[in-house]
This record gives structure tokens, C-alpha cells and sequence, in this order.
């Protein structure tokens, strides 16, 4: 018999098998502006990760509301949510306004999760080439 209240748990952990190049080409592509902003909100970022992880993992719940909270940190959990393929929308007039998550059928938590990508960040990559050294006239 069917019960229509579960079979909404997610995967949290990647079951990934690191190849001699740590499996690189499976992680989680975050853009720059992305992690500098995730090491400016690291607290709210470690908590945000926390609660998707518990969302995931519960079988019953296929949405979960999130708090209120201001328009750029809204923002960013938008932003942060295409990566675990999460549905995010926003709801009711400011200041009291606040994102409803809903899960996918593909939503499961990225490898790494940004706030280890972060961590480990080096810096911005520019991806331009050297320029060559300038000789006098």
C-alpha cells in the first residue's frame, strides 16, 4: 500500500568515488561572487546548510518555509538552492518576507557543500593569460 506522506527523503551525502584527480569534474562549480559572499555569511550559511540537511533527510516533508529574512541574504539562498536543485520562492510583503523550499525529484546536497568549498578557497581565478613584459622603446 502506498502512502502519499513519504518517500520525500534526499540524498545528503554524495556517495562519490574520488579517481586520482579527486573526481573534480562532480563537484559543485560555485561562482566567486558566490563563495566570497558565503565567507561574509559563514554563521547564517553553516545554519541554512544545517536545516537543508534535516529537510533532505525527512521522508514526510516535501517543503519547509525558512524564516524571514532581508532581501540579500534572500539572494543568496536563492542562489545557493539551484545547487542542491531545490524550488525556493519568496512570500509575503517586507520585512516580514521569506522563502518556501521545495524538493525536486533530483535535489540532493552538492559536493562539497559551499561552506567547505569556501574554507578552502584560494581566491578569485581571473582566467586571463600573462601579459608579456613591456620593453622600453
Amino acid at each position: 500500500r502506498n502512502n502519499f506522506n513519504s518517500g520525500w527523503a534526499r540524498p545528503t551525502l554524495a556517495n562519490i568515488e574520488l579517481d586520482e584527480f579527486g573526481n573534480e569534474l562532480n563537484a559543485a562549480q560555485y561562482s566567486d561572487a558566490l563563495i566570497i559572499e558565503a565567507k561574509e555569511r559563514m554563521t547564517e550559511l553553516l545554519k541554512l546548510e544545517r536545516r537543508w540537511k534535516t529537510f533532505l533527510a525527512d521522508d514526510k516533508s516535501s517543503s519547509q518555509p525558512l524564516r524571514a529574512m532581508p532581501r540579500d541574504l534572500r539572494k543568496f539562498v536563492h542562489e545557493y538552492s539551484d545547487h542542491w536543485h531545490l524550488h525556493t520562492e519568496s512570500f509575503d510583503p517586507e520585512p516580514r518576507r521569506y522563502i518556501h523550499c521545495t524538493k525536486m525529484r533530483d535535489t540532493s546536497a552538492p559536493h562539497p557543500l559551499l561552506s567547505e568549498a569556501a574554507r578552502k578557497w584560494k581566491g578569485p581565478g581571473t582566467g586571463a593569460p600573462a601579459l608579456p613584459p613591456v620593453r622600453p622603446a
